[in-house]
């Protein structure tokens, strides 16, 4: 009985096999074809979807409805069957189609307003931008015009979508969180234009492969005062947020403000409590390095120079008819220069050029100035005129030195040759001077072949100078002196003695330093690419060495860059953009990270309320 059953069982099961099959007699006799769903089939005349693929529910389905195509020839029903099946094509198409231009809609809004939030536009500014497009459009393609209209860039579509990208950037940077080594962190507090402290953290990490990454991690707001305990906070909500491990963090770097380096009540000592407190080590601390060539470019002892300059600056600028008289007098002298600038005292480069300039207009300025009655006796005096010189020439040198520094993903090493290169130069410049060569002073060298100036250079003056700088390099760059090891380690792994290496990486770079083919390999490849090809087996202490120098920030020039950013973003014009917005524009105009407009794209759909 029971292999009847199965007999019964196995007969009912292949026939039905059989009728899930599309039989293609179907298509002419029922005017059907298989549909995209499994087992599924699509009338072509009403365009329903019949959902077994068994013939006794098609032919009912033909029956119930479409019975009076029976009429129809055999080559009737072959011709009705093609019109049908490109008519059925055609909607498909025609459905796609549509489905592809409210994405390319889409996606083009999402990539607009990335440009409008990377530049500090105002949200608002997208309706300006589709205006621009329609017009050159109607221009150009007008039988495409309807199509861009559908681009939504509404103030509110701009304002969300720029929240949609920064929140896709910081996923995206989540994720690489979890795959770091080691990570450092750079900070900078400063105050926009409705004085809120906003304070800066840029992240930069390291990953098992040796890539580096380096984002904003925050921009936090503070309203009250700004402690170290404040910024400490501010500091821990980042990593709760992102998720990142304490244990991980290797180097802090800040402007070196009190709040930031205090052991007691500072930001240092708090991250030194928070570090004991889970059994850690603390982090290696850093004061930018460019921070602190401008700090010692404040020990230059010449304020009688800066003070006549600056205000003889202001005597001819701060007054507009002044100005405007002393520009024309220098249009009809043919004067080198068309102008004076203004010093700025938070800009490092600024002194540089504002000596350069008065100096070249030194001339007209005097003849100006006299003709307005307003003497400046110092532009009469040899000595002053001299250190004028000096100053000049001294900045320009330093200023050179500050923009090989300047940029983002920098290495400690470039940045730490870079203040040996001026130690030594200023070693040299010490010796020429003290024998009254000038011959790397170019400004100073003119004027002495000129013999414009009677009395001789103040060679004593200029002498102690670069002396007091010498001193003060030593004193300032201390940090970075008392890692000089692991850094002339990092930079020069070839020569450097084995027995000064600390002994976790000892054996490694024996047998680094034996291996000919990695000498080629460090000869032509950068830096970082030599240590990114280190054999994970061979060489797994130098890459972990690696990855901490690598996350090394050795200035915190990025959180500079980026308060240029905030004062175009959040202007006097503009002084209502909320915290998190401008945290948003901020992350998009800095990120290296670049945002899936497809899968944003993707996610939203075209609605028509927002077209318009």
């Amino acid at each position: 009985r029971n292999s009847n059953f199965l007999m019964a069982f196995n007969k009912k099961r292949k026939i039905d096999d059989e009728t899930r099959n599309f039989q293609e007699i179907w298509k002419t006799k029922y005017f059907c074809i298989p549909a995209k769903q499994k087992n599924a089939i699509t009338c072509l005349v009403c365009q329903t979807t019949i959902s077994v693929m068994k013939e006794y529910n098609i032919r009912r389905h033909y029956e119930t409805n479409h019975k009076s195509l029976d009429v129809l020839t055999k080559d009737e029903r072959i011709e009705k069957l093609n019109n049908f099946t490109n008519s059925l094509s055609m909607q498909q198409k025609l459905f796609i189609t549509k489905n592809d231009e409210n994405l390319a809609c889409v996606t083009a809004g999402f990539k607009l307003s990335h440009l409008i939030a990377a530049s500090g536009r105002p949200f608002n500014d997208g309706q300006f931008i589709k205006k621009c497009i329609i017009d050159a459009v109607s221009t150009i393609l007008p039988e495409k015009v309807k199509l861009f209209e559908n681009i939504s860039l509404s103030r509110n579509t701009v304002t969300r979508r720029t929240e949609q990208i920064s929140e896709n950037i910081n996923i995206q940077l989540k994720d690489r969180i979890k795959t770091f080594q080691y990570f450092s962190i750079a900070l900078d507090e400063s105050t926009d234009v409705v004085d809120t402290a906003q304070l800066l953290i840029f992240i930069r990490g390291v990953d098992c492969d040796l890539n580096i990454t380096e984002e904003l991690a925050e921009l936090s707001s503070l309203y009250g005062s700004t402690t170290g305990q404040h910024i400490f906070d501010s500091i821990k909500t980042c990593f709760e947020k992102l998720q990142l491990n304490w244990e991980n963090l290797f180097n802090v770097t800040t402007d070196g403000a009190r709040s930031m380096t205090g052991d007691n009540i500072g930001l240092r000592g708090k991250i030194n409590e928070k570090l004991a407190s889970l059994g850690l080590k603390k982090p290696l601390y850093l004061h930018c390095i460019i921070h602190q060539y401008n700090l010692l470019a404040k020990t230059l002892k010449f304020e009688d120079v800066m003070k006549t300059v600056i205000s003889t600056v202001n005597f001819i600028r701060h007054n507009k008819l002044n100005h405007r008289e002393f520009r024309n007098f220098l249009d009809e002298t043919d004067a080198e220069w068309d102008d004076v600038i203004y010093f700025a005292e938070v800009r490092w480069l600024s002194k540089g050029k504002v000596l350069l300039r008065f100096f070249n207009l030194r001339k007209e300025i005097i003849t100006f100035c006299n003709e307005k009655n307003h003497l400046i006796p110092e532009l009469e005096d040899d000595v002053w005129l001299w250190k004028l010189a000096f100053l000049t020439d001294l900045v320009d040198h330093m200023n050179k030195y500050i923009n090989k520094m300047q940029g983002n993903m920098k290495l400690v090493s470039q940045l730490y040759s870079n203040v040996q290169s001026f130690s030594t130069t200023l070693k040299l410049f010490h010796r020429q001077i003290s024998e009254n060569n000038f011959q790397h002073f170019q400004i100073c060298n003119t004027l002495k072949k000129s013999g414009e100036l009677k009395t001789n250079i103040p060679i004593n003056i200029f002498s102690d100078t670069i002396k007091i700088l010498i001193r003060n390099m030593e004193e300032r760059f201390s940090d970075f002196g008392n890692i000089s090891n692991e850094i002339t380690l990092f930079e020069n792994p070839f020569t450097f003695d084995v027995d000064e290496a600390f002994p976790d990486v000892q054996l490694e770079l024996c047998q680094l330093q034996s291996t000919n083919s990695l000498k080629v390999s460090f000869t032509e490849k950068p830096l970082v690419e030599f240590y990114k090809g280190l054999s994970k087996q061979d060489f797994p202490k130098l890459r972990i060495f690696a990855s901490k120098m690598l996350s090394i920030f050795g200035s915190s020039y990025i959180c500079e860059q980026t308060y240029s950013k905030m004062k175009n973003a959040k202007t006097n014009n503009r002084n209502k953009l909320s915290d998190n917005h401008l945290r948003d524009i901020l992350r998009i105009a800095t990120s290296k990270i670049e945002p899936n407009i497809t899968k944003l794209a993707s996610s939203m759909q075209a609605h028509s309320s927002h077209h318009h």
